[in-house]
C-alpha cells in the first residue's frame, strides 16, 4: 500500500463517520521496538500526514502515545520515540505491550477525549 492509498482509505472512513455524526478517535501507530529505523521513519512520515488529515474533521480526536509509551532509540532520527519503554515495563516482547502498557493507552485515550470535550 502506498501512503496515498493509506490516506485515501482514511478519508473514506472519516467521511463516513462525519456523515453518521460519529466523533472519530484516531490513534497514532504505537512505538515498535522490533521495527527497523526505515520502518519507523515511514511510520513517522505517514502519521504526520494522517494527523493533518484528522485535524480537518471538526470534533475529531488525535491520540499520540509516543511520549508516554515510547523511548528514544539510539541511532535513530533525532528526537525519535520509536522503542517501547521497558520501565515501567510496557514492553512484552518488542512488539506487544504488557497489561500495564495497554492500561496506559486507555488512560491516554481517555485524557485526549476529556481534554477535547470537557476541559476546553
Amino acid at each position: 500500500m502506498t501512503k496515498t492509498q493509506f490516506l485515501a482509505y482514511w478519508t473514506v472512513s472519516l467521511d463516513a463517520l462525519a456523515a453518521a455524526n460519529i466523533i472519530p478517535v484516531v490513534c497514532k501507530v504505537l512505538p515498535w521496538t522490533n521495527g527497523t529505523n526505515g520502518q519507523m521513519q515511514t511510520r513517522d512520515d505517514w502519521m504526520t500526514d494522517l494527523e493533518a488529515l484528522v485535524a480537518t474533521y471538526t470534533g475529531s480526536v488525535w491520540v499520540d502515545f509516543d511520549t508516554a509509551i515510547g523511548k528514544f532509540r539510539a541511532g535513530g532520527d533525532e528526537g525519535n520515540l520509536w522503542d517501547i519503554q521497558t520501565v515501567p515495563d510496557y514492553d512484552a516482547d518488542g512488539v506487544h505491550l504488557t497489561l500495564l502498557g495497554y492500561t496506559k493507552m486507555a488512560e491516554i485515550i481517555d485524557a485526549a477525549i476529556l481534554t477535547k470535550y470537557i476541559l476546553l
